[in-house]
């Protein structure tokens, strides 16, 4: 089929024409018009053009000479390849302008406010101007019609924003061609302006080593200040030699944010792990999707109570069961091993045996004993990674249930974190703080520790195990009702209660675990328990359990298959008729009644002590030791200054100045100096104490300094003389302090 004319066998079977050739040719015949006929120019019969034939048969002719001539003609196949690569071209340009779209779209979130304002007035005057260009570029008037429109935004004709001609004031054609380019190219966000520093282009982005430098500081210390960065990086240089292009304290800045900025998560991890825990790690599915019955694992965790009560400061220890959402708690002054145990005791008896119970690392669940109490029990222990709380979500959210709830009603009730107690604490005015008797800070205190623990059994079995639960569809009851599985329970309680109270762990054995010896049997807390049927295990090693109701007792069980073998008793404790608890409460009367005796004894002693004398009487002593102690004199060398000259001059002036006594003036001074002896002999006399001086030391130095003054008086002579007498050591010293006498004022 080499041209457009076409034989009736050729035309045969096209869409719209009979199947066969006679048929076709009078069809043919009817349809072509004289000029779409002509005899065939080899061979006999005529030849129509192609365009004669139904729309459908031309199509499918066009369709195979299309094909005909994709095989054979040389240009077709030259033209097709140009078209495929212009359709080709254009796709990908297509998709360019596709992902420039999207990648502008996304700039423009990332722009600052300032930015983005920018970007959208530019954005604005850009379609605006192909706008009002088109009509012009139709009638080969373009240049007119951009320097019309430059005219008219620099005249503030154009219907425009007032944004946009804040933003920008006048354009000229090159900006005007450089915006239009830009867009085309890259979009609206590249019209914002470059006024940052591109990615990468910082110092401490280009210097790798600078670089982990920064980010191992970083991980060390998350809240870094600008300043404290650049101090180290200058340091780190300076100290070890290094060649580094030193960053300023604005490029840290810059580099701090944008790296808290594309890694927020990260920064929110390193500064605050359990808050980051809490609210942004990933917690999606459900912990306890794989427990799919009652008591196949249970959730072990203690928490301080936080409602005070009258009895001090108490904590809860719980556990509750994964599947039914079903907790148990027994309130304790605090979590240890020997609580932990009683909260098993209560759940196993009340719940039944558990599959698993899954705990954490404290000392008061990974301890021998609780550690012996499961295996002998058969139950599975897991422990958790430390400080993670969320791998035991459920008993963690049930305390958080009863902490943000009821428990906030309670009287007691001190807050659950700083910040709440703070809270209370501000609900009192400061004039009610301040008035107020006794410390600001008291809060009322009213519960026990049982009263607690009632309004927690009451509140777990009244209010709780009825509250639909969001993650169950229904309520932990419901829950728990729904599983008809048999639980596994213990038959004989007392047997629980033998496994529960092992003998103290003791020189590295695990609790429970005794030998047997040959001369003591089975020794617990330095009291020999015996037994004919140890006799044939003298040496091995036993599982000793104390006997609750009585003290003289211990139960013997094989250590690994935990067999019962027999009783074992106390000589000095059998037939004692006494439990365990009667002991200890009998033990701890006892002690009472000896400490209260010693205090009694020891406060009568104190009686003739008085407290107030300890100290003084220690100086007293000390002083009495040393009073025959006299330091050499040391050289001593004159020190002057000008200021000390000017008023030793004044002094001495001030001395000549002084007038002398007159003989009228004496007599004057001695006649009131022996009234005044007078009266101090009267006041003896009548038994009461003169208190002119407070001691006999004072007076001698009284005595002296009127020595030199004036004559002293026979008496005052007497008392100096025997002062002198009495303490020569102390006189010199007095002496020396206020100077030594007139000889001849004190021997007139």
């Amino acid at each position: 089929m080499s041209s457009t004319w076409l034989t009736p066998a050729q035309a045969c079977g096209l869409p719209g024409m009979p199947g066969s050739e006679r048929r076709t040719r009078d069809k043919l015949n009817r349809l072509a018009a004289p000029d779409q006929v002509r005899r065939r120019q080899q061979g006999k019969g005529k030849e129509y053009r192609s365009d004669c034939l139904p729309p459908e048969a031309q199509v499918q002719v066009a369709h195979q000479q299309a094909a005909e001539l994709a095989t054979t003609d040389a240009a077709f196949i030259s033209g097709k390849a140009v078209a495929t690569q212009k359709q080709s071209d254009d796709q990908q340009s297509f998709e360019q302008r596709q992902q420039q779209r999207e990648a502008s779209a996304a700039a423009m979130m990332q722009l600052s406010e300032r930015g983005a304002d920018r970007a959208c007035a530019k954005t604005a005057i850009v379609a605006a101007f192909r706008a009002f260009v088109g009509p012009y570029a139709q009638a080969k008037r373009k240049m007119e019609g951009v320097n019309r429109f430059i005219d008219a935004f620099n005249q503030r004709s154009l219907s425009l924003r007032e944004e946009v001609y804040q933003q920008v004031r006048t354009i000229n054609r090159a900006t005007l061609y450089r915006w239009n380019s830009l867009f085309e190219a890259h979009g609206s966000a590249a019209l914002a302006g470059r006024y940052q520093r591109e990615e990468g282009a910082s110092k401490i982005e280009r210097q790798p080593d600078m670089l982990s430098y920064c980010k191992g500081v970083l991980y060390h210390q998350p809240d870094i200040t600008p300043r404290l960065l650049f101090q180290l990086i200058a340091s780190k240089s300076q100290v070890e030699g290094l060649e580094w292009d030193l960053p300023s304290e604005s490029a840290c800045r810059r580099w701090l944010t944008a790296f808290a900025q594309a890694n927020p998560l990260l920064m929110h991890q390193l500064r605050a792990p359990d808050d980051f825990k809490n609210k942004r790690q990933v917690a999606w599915g459900r912990m306890g999707e794989d427990v799919i019955r009652v008591n196949q694992v249970w959730e072990l965790d203690s928490t301080p109570s936080d409602v005070l009560l009258t009895d001090g400061r108490y904590s809860i220890v719980g556990m509750i069961d994964v599947y039914s959402r079903r907790p148990l708690v027994v309130v304790v002054p605090t979590s240890s091993a020997a609580t932990v145990s009683q909260l098993l005791r209560k759940a196993l008896l009340t719940l039944g045996v558990p599959e698993t119970v899954v705990t954490d690392n404290g000392k008061d669940y990974v301890s021998r004993r609780i550690e012996s109490i499961l295996l002998n029990v058969g139950v599975q222990q897991c422990l958790t990674k430390p400080f993670h709380g969320d791998e035991k979500p459920f008993i963690e959210r049930f305390f958080r249930t009863w902490a943000h709830g009821i428990s906030t009603l309670l009287p007691g009730y001190g807050g659950h974190n700083v910040a709440k107690r703070q809270e209370i604490r501000s609900r009192r005015s400061f004039a009610e703080r301040i008035m107020a008797k006794g410390s600001s800070e008291q809060i009322e205190v009213s519960l026990s520790s049982k009263e607690l623990q009632l309004v927690i059994d009451d509140w777990i079995e009244n209010l709780y195990l009825h509250n639909r639960h969001r993650s169950l569809g229904m309520s932990p009851m419901q829950r728990w009702q729904s599983c008809t599985l048999p639980l596994q329970t213990i038959g004989n309680p007392r047997s629980l209660d033998l496994l529960l109270t092992p003998v103290a762990a003791q020189s590295g054995r695990p609790a429970g675990e005794r030998t047997i010896n040959k001369d003591a049997g089975i020794v617990v807390e330095g009291l020999s328990y015996l037994a004919p049927e140890l006799a044939p295990m003298i040496g091995e090693t036993v599982f000793v359990s104390h006997d609750p109701d009585e003290v003289g007792r211990v139960m013997v069980f094989e250590r690994t298959s935990m067999a019962f073998l027999c009783v074992a008793e106390c000589p000095q404790l059998a037939d004692s008729g006494l439990s365990l608890s009667e002991l200890t409460a009998q033990a701890k009367a006892m002690q009472r009644a000896t400490l209260t005796e010693k205090r009694k004894e020891l406060r009568q002693a104190g009686k003739a002590v008085n407290p107030g004398e300890m100290a003084q009487q220690i100086v007293q002593a000390a002083k009495l030791r040393n009073q025959g102690i006299t330091a050499f004199p040391k050289s001593q060398q004159p020190h002057s200054s000008s200021a000390l000259t000017g008023a030793q001059t004044a002094a001495g002036v001030e001395l000549n100045k002084r007038p002398a006594m007159s003989d009228e003036e004496r007599a004057a001074f001695a006649e009131r100096r022996q009234q005044q002896l007078r009266a101090e002999s009267a006041l003896k006399q009548s038994g009461t104490k003169a208190s002119a001086f407070r001691s006999e030391e004072d007076e001698a130095k009284y005595l002296l300094r009127q020595a030199q003054r004036r004559e002293l008086l026979e008496e005052e002579k007497a008392k100096l003389a025997k002062f002198r007498n009495k303490n020569p050591d102390l006189m010199q010293v007095i002496e020396r302090m206020v100077g030594t006498p007139n000889l001849s004022k004190v021997n007139q």
